[in-house]
């Protein structure tokens, strides 16, 4: 399974092959770690990668392949602190993305157990 490092940014593309890998290998990431922003860590998320405009969406393609994205990037040592953190604070990550949707009139796109790439990921 190939590792992505916490040093540089990784290619968008890599962390969808990362989300695919991690799934199929049942891996736990339950690890220790510190909560960090969340909304603005996910709008960072997005700048960085150009997904402004498709990332507020009710597709849920679309949705499901950032989410998973974001889950690998957050699991990967992404965060402010570059430490690895629990997948509660990840939920708790998402919680906020999903409070962001729904303020703006869309479907939140994380639910436990959705079955979607995040919920995989985080199990």
């Amino acid at each position: 399974m190939s590792s992505i490092s916490a040093i540089e940014y990784p290619p968008f593309d890599d962390l969808g092959s990362a989300v695919e890998q991690r799934i199929t290998g049942s891996i736990d990431h339950k690890k220790a770690g510190t909560a960090c922003t969340r909304l603005s860590y996910f709008f960072k998320f997005i700048e960085h990668y150009k997904k402004w405009d498709v990332y507020l969406s009710n597709d849920r393609r679309v949705v499901n392949d950032i989410l998973g994205r974001y889950v690998v990037f957050l699991l990967s040592g992404f965060n402010i602190n570059n430490i690895d953190i629990r997948v509660g604070t990840i939920k708790g990550y998402l919680d906020a993305i999903n409070d962001h949707y729904v303020d703006n009139g869309y479907d939140k796109p994380y639910a436990k157990d959705d079955n979607s790439d995040a919920d995989k990921l985080l199990r």
